[in-house]
């Protein structure tokens, strides 16, 4: 009997394992990164001199193709900037030239994974009373986790970046702004650094709307 109630307990424990392991599988798959989407360009490459700046909200399918998460049902509205340098100048773009509130990418990150605080907070107290929980407890963490990084690194990379870079001479930039949905407005100022001069130049924006 003993024995009988003893595989019966280490085949219930390999099963919650299994089952927890493709749970997780599916719910947080290795997170693949895609580049922002080719929004168009404003003209002809280098047809016409000066900066040339679009703006466009990402519509939910959109934030769901390229940034893997329906960011808009979290509040969030992404917007692409495709930032059309067609001058011999270098100028720089940093997060303080913008007069939107941009969140930064470990705020969206966070916005998103609050949706797995729930299920972890019920693997614990399942864990508390009956220890086998542990186990998907803790692959249930190690993954949320690797998720956040992984989405942060992401967001970071195609956002605004705090300390600035530089838009070379005749080039092409795509960059990601987030804004809360309450804080969206139809249009905004970005603020270039010139890189010579250190001159500071607005560019009024408008922004379209999916």
């Amino acid at each position: 009997m003993k024995k009988i109630l003893k595989n019966a307990f280490y085949s219930g424990f390999l099963a919650i394992v299994m089952v927890s392991g493709f749970f997780h599988y599916n719910q947080l798959e290795h997170y693949q990164s895609d580049p922002p989407p080719h929004i168009g360009t404003i003209l002809e490459p280098f047809s016409e001199r000066g900066v040339h700046i679009r703006a466009k909200a990402y519509s939910a399918d959109e934030s769901r193709a390229y940034l893997k998460r329906n960011l808009l049902s979290k509040g969030v509205v992404p917007i692409q900037m495709t930032i059309q340098n067609n001058t011999g100048e270098s100028y720089v773009l940093a997060k303080n030239g913008l007069d939107l509130e941009d969140l930064s990418a470990g705020a969206v990150a966070h916005t998103v994974n609050r949706n797995y605080i729930p299920r972890s907070i019920a693997f614990k107290i399942a864990a508390f009373f009956f220890w086998p929980f542990m186990i998907p407890s803790a692959i249930d963490t190690v993954l949320t986790l690797r998720y956040h990084f992984e989405l942060k690194r992401d967001y970071a990379a195609k956002s605004v970046k705090e300390e600035g870079e530089v838009l070379l001479p005749y080039s092409t930039t795509h960059r990601v702004i987030f804004v809360r949905n309450q804080h969206l407005t139809q249009d905004f100022t970005l603020y270039l650094q010139d890189l010579q001069s250190g001159c500071y130049s607005p560019y009024p924006t408008k922004i379209e709307m999916s």
